[in-house]
């Protein structure tokens, strides 16, 4: 059974869906992830130091402690973090504590040795971020993609009329159609997938003066750098006692993108199952509506919609907030990323939604072939084009006076054409064109995706 009482709907409402975000980003993961950063930073500093010589086992037995991190090790971490009211100086006691149970307890006073709690804080969000993104949403965005590509693939074929300022344009495909948004989304997808996170290790103010004071005879600069590096990031050397978030919020902007490219697909999409042109499979399990039996609602899209929408709201908020920060330090930044756990929460929902809806559809080819036999007056624009090839130098104008406001069938738009001013050899050329077959290169330019 769903835990009922919790307050947030991403966990009542779609647990399956989002628990494996709590292994990436949640106070668990913030909690195991500081551990790490201890853990490797004691292994990084005690090399540089030469305090012990350690083991390969030893090293092993220190790398364990975080690797086999479990629910038990966050408890002890969480009451002592309700005893001394200070979340990172209760891992680094853990850590602290582990050392004692692997007889390593000389190794105590190197445990968070120069560092800050934002040397651990500001690298272990962006760290947990990254980790998600490589390891989890990448696959999200991918299997949505494969799914749009299908469709793409499935609909190249399928002629309907184009709608500009909601009436009647000229025909285009569906595939091609649905083409532009797989092109803006790859694009998005590669800058996400590739983006650099940053990470830094400066000390309390951002001159590394603790270590430079205790240690004159290391140059800290380089194996700082070494470390972060090793960590899988970026090193930033310029910081106040925290790392700046425009890193960071640069890859939350691109997902933000993300978001509004398929909260656009999934307005569309909506409009297109409105209008007739997708049917939705039915599930006969489902309920459409309470009282109207009939129904089959694409809640999928609206789901996605909805989901992206807090996402990108969160993404905003952040965008706005964290760039600031009271000179040297303060916490607002700390209470304000823990909201990247909600925010990646609602994006993997609303990229499952709509990946679930475009399952669902199928294009109706009754109903575009129907419109465009009965619209022939959307030829008014290769019609006009036609004339101009021909030098008649008022074309447009001809055309805009028969047509415009019109509703012609196949019979009206040939009876027009033989009205019309112009030589039999114009004539000929007006009569050959069908709505279907007006589409230009929108079936060959889906060989450039």
């Amino acid at each position: 059974m769903r835990d009922l009482k919790q307050i947030d709907p991403t966990v009542t409402r779609s647990k399956g869906k989002t628990e494996i975000i709590g292994e990436y980003i949640s106070e668990y993961a913030t909690m195991k992830t500081r551990v790490e950063l201890e853990i490797e930073w004691l292994i990084f500093v005690n090399g540089l130091i030469g305090k012990k010589e350690l083991l390969k086992d030893e090293i092993q037995q220190l790398r364990e402690v975080y690797k086999k991190f479990s629910e038990e090790d966050a408890s002890w971490i969480d009451e002592k973090d309700k005893e001394i009211n200070h979340d990172t100086k209760s891992a680094e006691y853990f850590v602290r504590m582990k050392l004692e149970v692997l007889n390593l307890e000389d190794l105590a006073p190197l445990v968070h040795i120069g560092l800050t709690s934002a040397d651990i804080d500001n690298n272990v969000f962006v760290l947990c971020t990254k980790r998600f993104e490589k390891e989890h949403l990448a696959k999200v965005r991918n299997n949505q993609l494969e799914i749009l590509n299908k469709l793409i693939k499935d609909n190249r074929e399928s002629v309907f009329l184009g709608k500009t300022h909601g009436k009647f344009a000229v025909p285009t495909t569906m595939g091609k159609e649905l083409a532009n948004y797989y092109h803006r989304l790859k694009k998005l997808d590669k800058k996400l997938s590739e983006f650099n996170f940053e990470g830094k290790l400066t000390g309390a103010v951002g001159n590394w003066n603790a270590l430079i004071d205790s240690y004159e005879d290391i140059d800290w600069v380089k194996p700082n750098k070494k470390f972060i590096k090793h960590l899988g990031l970026e090193p930033n050397m310029f910081t106040t006692q925290i790392l700046p978030y425009d890193n960071l919020i640069e890859y939350l902007h691109l997902t933000h993108q993300y978001n509004y490219v398929l909260i656009d697909l999934s307005k569309n999409m909506w409009t297109y199952i409105s209008e007739g042109y997708f049917k939705l499979k039915v599930n006969r399990k489902e309920v459409g509506s309470s009282t109207m039996a009939h129904k089959v609602n694409p809640i999928d899209f609206e789901r996605c919609e909805s989901n992206l929408i807090m996402s990108s709201s969160i993404i905003e908020t952040l965008a706005r907030n964290l760039p600031t920060n009271r000179l040297q330090r303060d916490l607002t930044d700390k209470h304000l990323v823990r909201e990247l756990g909600p925010l990646m929460a609602r994006a993997v929902l609303g990229c499952a939604s709509i990946t679930e809806g475009l399952k669902k559809v199928s294009f109706n080819k009754e109903k575009a072939q129907e419109e465009l036999s009965q619209h022939w007056e959307i030829l008014s624009e290769p019609m006009q084009t036609i004339l101009r090839t021909y030098g008649y130098q008022d074309a447009y104008e001809v055309i805009k006076d028969n047509t415009r406001g019109k509703t012609l069938t196949e019979k009206e738009y040939m009876k027009l054409v033989e009205e019309l001013d112009i030589s039999n050899e114009a004539k000929e050329e007006l009569k050959e064109l069908k709505p279907e077959r007006y589409i230009g290169w929108a079936k060959d330019i889906l060989k450039e995706l």
